[in-house]
């Protein structure tokens, strides 16, 4: 691993996936400001780092059909960018190489419970695994930030 590495999550930031440049903010401020929070906290100790980052996949358990997964830096708990109950984002690996995508709810402030589809390889549990993600195809949010891409193992 790479020592004091931090990910400014900014993907809510983006333009508009159908234009040319869809990857780059034109936000620029408001990823700096994420960038900067980072920094002021983890080099120089203004500031919290818990307050700074978009909420941490912590541990992912299996409980019987579905999977517990429990985040830190959610701030007053996690919750959709659209205010919807559904979470979307999570899937699970299925034959060849397809991804298998999974109903998810959040059950507490800072867990979400991710239902297995059938047919699905239960060793790893992804989030946001796709090119373009907006908050409409992964909007799970906490910390005032939306989450990162990311892979879990699953125990």
């Amino acid at each position: 691993l790479i020592p004091n590495y931090h990910l400014a999550v900014t993907r809510d930031l983006g333009a508009d996936p159908d234009a040319q440049d869809w990857a780059h903010s034109v936000h620029k401020y408001e990823a700096a400001c994420r960038v900067t929070a980072q920094i002021l906290a983890g080099e120089y100790g203004i500031g919290d780092m818990a307050d700074a980052l978009s909420p941490q996949p912590e541990q992912a358990h299996r409980e019987g059909d579905s999977v517990l997964l429990s985040f830190s830096c959610v701030g007053d708990g996690l919750y959709t960018a659209d205010g919807g109950a559904a979470v979307t984002g999570f899937s699970f690996d299925g034959a060849e190489g397809a991804l298998i995508p999974a109903a998810a709810e959040i059950v507490a402030p800072d867990r979400v419970r991710i239902s297995i589809p059938d047919d699905a390889d239960t060793a790893k549990l992804h989030y946001c695994l796709i090119n373009i993600a907006t908050l409409a195809e992964a909007n799970l949010c906490g910390n005032d930030l939306p989450v990162g891409a990311f892979t879990a193992e699953i125990q």
